[in-house]
């Protein structure tokens, strides 16, 4: 027997367009909208969908398990992957035409070994630490890392689009640090041989407050769904509209 929902959570699409397209037209660069965690639980489907719709150019996913869910519902927007375990599927990856963020040279390698069994060159962007030490190539990895790649891009087993790596959120002053060792790790890859397409650092709350770490492309999770990642400064503060409202029947007073 089922008696009704006395509970729902209303998704608004309207209102994940616009807080897209709010970030867009702020940072004047490409937008990655971050899906993970069901779209933080708003629907990774729905909330895929609506991003593209507003504006944004990638999708980002934590692992191969939410870009491959998106894949199977339809969604064909490009998806960027970046958390994978010894096991990961890359070949399965490779065929939906998901960009990989690689951290590791053995990660490469096994990549380009997938994409030469799929037959066609996988997409990378490369993942680099630059102080927050949660996934992401060390310093002292940039440059053997960069070089294989550049052998693999020549060969056709891949093609790097992207650099990226992810602030502390520790203050301003080692928000700029990381971003001089980001700085660094850009020019590496470029004194390589290979000009990234995407420079990313900046998260939801960079994006608001840093405009000189935007790059040319930022990546956001919490503001796509317009919620604020400050604590003293609300949404309407800036420019976004919460996407979810929770509603209740009330039974008793």
């Amino acid at each position: 027997m089922r008696t009704g929902s006395m509970r729902t959570a209303e998704v608004s699409l309207p209102a994940i367009r616009h807080n897209v397209r709010r970030i867009r037209d702020l940072t004047g660069g490409q937008v990655i909208a971050v899906i993970k965690a069901n779209g933080y639980g708003h629907g990774a489907e729905i909330a895929a969908r609506a991003a593209i719709e507003g504006g944004a150019a990638l999708l980002g996913v934590t692992d191969l398990e939410e870009a491959m869910a998106l894949r199977e519902r339809g969604v064909t927007a490009p998806i960027l992957s970046w958390l994978h375990g010894v096991r990961a599927d890359f070949e399965a990856a490779v065929t939906a035409d998901i960009e990989i963020g690689v951290s590791h040279l053995a990660q490469l390698d096994a990549l380009a070994e997938a994409a030469e069994r799929v037959g066609r060159p996988a997409v990378v962007q490369f993942k680099v630490d630059t102080g927050l030490s949660r996934n992401g190539a060390a310093p002292a990895e940039w440059s053997p890392l960069f070089a294989r790649a550049v052998e693999l891009q020549h060969e056709g087993r891949v093609r790097v689009r992207g650099i990226f790596s992810h602030l502390a959120n520790a203050g301003e002053a080692e928000d700029r640090a990381q971003a001089s060792r980001f700085d660094a790790a850009v020019d590496t890859l470029r004194h390589a041989g290979i000009e990234p397409e995407l420079v990313h650092l900046a998260a939801s709350a960079a994006t608001f407050s840093s405009p000189h770490l935007h790059y040319n492309t930022v990546r956001v999770g919490v503001t796509v769904y317009g919620l604020s990642p400050f604590p003293d400064r609300s949404s309407a503060d800036l420019g976004l509209i919460p996407a979810m409202t929770l509603k209740s029947e009330i039974v008793g007073v």
